[in-house]
């Protein structure tokens, strides 16, 4: 990736966003549903009394499933030889997952499934996440990596924040028991 006189190119603004973009959506995706939509989905399912042990096992089934998910997915996506590249595959394949698994999350009216479908969706993002890591090294030269790693942070950061506060007023809507546009406006 250097040129003829040693130095190594400038990225395009482009480029850099090409890098960002899909952890602006992951970043949106997995604290809205953490920080806002699970909760709330507790409350719509739970008992009253056992609202926050069912939150605190969804939580940690979503954690478990995450940590097993990734390591195994970057393992697979180092050693894949596909003609489509080595990481494309796995992101496009997690990111198209986790469509029907948050349609999943509002569809749920028990709380065994909630579980499953908040599984689902971790393993679809984390198939993502690890191979998408992954491209900064294979793509990026060492001399930009910081700037490529900043702009992705800031990038996942800005995703994070914007759909918490843009799902946080959809489910300020939503009624308890109810499977309302509102709801449904969220998981989208």
């Amino acid at each position: 990736m250097r040129n003829i006189h040693g130095a190594t190119p400038a990225f395009k603004p482009i480029i850099y966003l090409n890098l960002s973009i899909l952890g602006f959506g992951l970043a949106a995706i997995t604290t809205s549903l953490g920080q806002i939509i699970l909760p709330m989905r507790i409350l719509d399912i739970a008992p009253e009394t056992l609202k926050n042990t069912y939150l605190g096992v969804l939580t940690f089934v979503g954690m478990a499933t995450a940590m097993l998910v990734q390591p195994a997915m970057g393992y697979l996506s180092d050693r894949t030889k596909l003609s489509w590249g080595r990481r494309k595959p796995f992101i496009v394949v997690g990111s198209v997952l986790a469509i029907p698994c948050m349609i999943g999350i509002g569809l749920a009216g028990n709380y065994i499934w909630l579980v499953i479908t908040t599984a689902l969706v971790q393993m679809s993002a984390n198939l993502a996440q690890s191979p998408y890591d992954a491209i900064v090294k294979d793509q990026v030269p060492q001399t930009l990596r910081g700037k490529v790693v900043s702009t992705r942070a800031v990038a996942g950061a800005g995703g994070a924040v914007i759909f918490v506060l843009l799902t946080g007023l959809l489910m300020d809507q939503h009624e308890l028991t109810v499977s309302d546009i509102w709801l449904w406006m969220a998981v989208v």
